[in-house]
């Protein structure tokens, strides 16, 4: 039986190429020496164990003595590091949180704003592409008759969809995404018992996680009791 050492990585860096030497052979030998000895049903493997465990005793301590004093000193290392980079990172990143808050809030209003504009001028549009059409369907029947005529306002349909551009910010990619959490866990439950909610989305843990996802998933288009589904802002940004 071999010891694995090349999930320890550049082990050398770390203590000096004798001590891992002498590591590798003082547990490769206790390794061998119990890989026979599956259970212990009798006196024989028992006094085998026993042996064993005394002679795992003095390497276990001979592992601490020379891999404790690395592990605290790269335990205080590691404390300095963590320390630095939070002493650096947090002014970035409450800066970084307060203007993607500023943002966010900016592109929602314009984006509601966006969307009502859309919704006025689109009943503006139909009204006008309805007129359009009945002119055009009246010549057309007194020219060819009424079969004709339908023919026209089926091809015409309805009028297109009104779509105004989506402001932009320099350096942000923004969108938005729907949202949903459970606030009433009585009306959730029931909601899963009628059927009127999937028993996919329950989850003692997380079934918050999983209607927020569904509702991003499906664009907002879920009606569940106890759900409250609300949109956001979706804001990342560009790479350089």
């Amino acid at each position: 039986m071999g010891l694995e050492l090349a999930v320890l990585g550049d082990s050398t860096a770390l203590l000096p190429h004798k001590i891992i030497q002498e590591l590798t052979k003082k547990v490769e030998s206790i390794m061998t020496r119990a890989q026979g000895l599956a259970a212990v049903e009798n006196q024989e493997p028992a006094a085998q164990a026993g042996i064993l465990v005394q002679d795992i005793g003095p390497i276990r301590k001979f592992i601490k003595e020379v891999c404790g004093p690395v592990c605290d000193d790269l335990d205080k290392k590691h404390k300095a590091a963590t320390g630095l980079r939070k002493f650096f990172d947090a002014p970035m990143a409450s800066l970084e949180l307060k203007f993607q808050t500023m943002i966010s809030d900016f592109f929602m209003e314009r984006e509601r704003e966006r969307k009502k504009q859309e919704a006025i001028l689109q009943v503006q549009r139909d009204k006008e592409h309805k007129k359009e059409v009945r002119v055009i369907a009246g010549t057309v029947a007194i020219q060819s008759g009424m079969q004709a005529a339908a023919e026209i306002r089926e091809e015409m349909g309805d009028a297109p969809p009104v779509i105004l551009e989506k402001i932009h910010v320099a350096g942000m990619n923004l969108g938005t995404v729907w949202h949903a959490e459970v606030i009433d866990s009585v009306a959730f439950v029931k909601g899963l018992a009628s059927g009127k909610i999937p028993i996919s989305m329950f989850d003692a843990e997380a079934s918050s996680n999983k209607v927020d996802k569904q509702a991003a998933d499906l664009d907002g288009k879920i009606d569940y009791p106890g759900v409250r589904i609300w949109e956001g802002a979706k804001i990342r940004r560009n790479r350089r």
